[in-house]
């Protein structure tokens, strides 16, 4: 498989837990449709979100995972009519046991662990709308204070936006 996913990501700058190399290892398609695979034009913002569903939601058991980027080419979005300078990647840990593991992304990749980012809001939004903590989430935004009101991931969002202005 070449260099090692804990080389290429390295633990100390991408929070991954171990359960999730080895699978991404097994896996390179779900890996591949990640927009860390492509670092010439995303950089990762090394703050991880974990959640999970209210208890009476059909998917309650499944963790999302939550990993953040700076796009560097800053594209015009047509879906959300804006420029898209951050953007998210979701990966759901089935049933939160660390086994298996399902990249929800724009990006075609074969299933059954790559899966379209719609189906993602479809399967674990609310009507079509994700929640974390009551607030909704997208996966695209425009600048930093678009972003979860979460004071780290801004802070990194926006030293990373200022090195690559």
């Amino acid at each position: 498989m070449g260099t090692s996913m804990r080389k290429r990501y390295p633990p100390e700058e991408y929070p991954f837990s171990e359960d999730l190399y080895v699978f991404m290892e097994h896996h390179p398609e779900a890996e591949a449709a990640l927009k860390l695979s492509a670092p010439e034009r995303f950089v990762t913002i090394p703050r991880i979100f974990l959640s999970w569903l209210p208890d009476n939601h059909p998917k309650a058991a499944d963790q999302i995972i939550g990993v953040w980027y700076f796009d560097k080419n800053k594209p015009y979005c047509r879906k959300h009519k804006k420029i898209c300078t951050f953007k998210q990647d979701f990966i759901v840990n089935l049933g939160d046991k660390g086994k298996e593991y399902v990249v929800y992304t724009a990006r075609k990749q074969p299933p059954p662990y790559v899966q379209p980012i719609r189906k993602f809001f479809d399967e674990y939004g609310e009507n079509g709308k994700f929640y974390h903590e009551g607030k909704q989430w997208n996966h695209h935004y425009a600048a930093v204070d678009d972003l979860p009101d979460e004071p780290a991931l801004r802070q990194l969002a926006s030293t990373i936006e200022n090195n690559y202005s």
